[in-house]
């Protein structure tokens, strides 16, 4: 595909459900990787509950070692934040069977979703570097063909500093350059996307109008 465009990911879901509509398909299996307090899961199961069969949402909720991120709260916070995800997506009007919530380390909860089986996957969960890539390739297998993986902060190390500043945010403790097996590579996101996508072939595609980019592409 040599061109999708989108303005913020909200668009995104938007634009993808309409782009596969052109081609008599629906979008039916979604997961967010990275859930938080589900303001993006809400958002995409809302959009699409009128096909949607099964949403998977991704997420330790819990303290994550060697993760330099103002996100990594204590586990009392995480059970809060957690009953907040809950709430949030059970206020949608959309059956509880088809909300799927996988708690633990992204990779290794991976292995409970059938590859080939996703039509929208969101990477939101790490933002370091090698964090970020390992979600990517643990979740590309889980991707049907033709299908759209996409995540958020579409930035570097740095980009994420100056914004933060921008934003008027004092967060001197988030440091994405830092790996989680401690090496440092200040490209963060932005780097595993964009490696990702040359080694793959893959056109990027960003949003235009977020302070804190969406990526995307999709699979052959």
């Amino acid at each position: 595909m040599r061109d999708f465009k989108f303005t913020c990911r909200s668009d995104l879901i938007y634009q993808y459900k309409k782009l596969l509509s052109e081609s008599n398909n629906i979008i039916t299996t979604t997961c967010e990787v990275g859930v938080w307090t589900a303001i993006y899961s809400c958002d995409i199961v809302s959009r699409l509950k009128d096909t949607i069969q099964k949403h998977y949402m991704v997420d330790a909720w819990a303290p994550i070692d060697n993760y330099n991120d103002d996100c990594n709260k204590s586990l009392e916070e995480f059970e809060n934040i957690f009953k907040r995800a809950k709430d949030k997506m059970n206020s949608i009007d959309i059956k509880s069977d088809k909300l799927i919530y996988l708690r633990g380390l992204s990779q290794e909860m991976a292995d409970q979703i059938p590859d080939e089986s996703l039509d929208f996957c969101y990477i939101d969960a790490r933002h370091d570097y090698l964090g970020c890539k390992l979600d990517i390739e643990s979740y590309w297998q889980k991707l049907k063909p033709g299908r759209m993986m996409a995540g958020h902060d579409y930035i570097t190390a740095e980009e994420c500093s100056v914004l933060l500043k921008k934003l008027g945010h004092n967060l001197p403790d988030q440091k994405w350059e830092i790996c989680c097996d401690g090496s440092i590579n200040h490209s963060a996101v932005k780097g595993a996307v964009n490696e990702f996508a040359e080694k793959h072939d893959l056109n990027v595609f960003a949003s235009t109008k977020d302070n804190w980019p969406t990526w995307a592409f999709f699979k052959p």
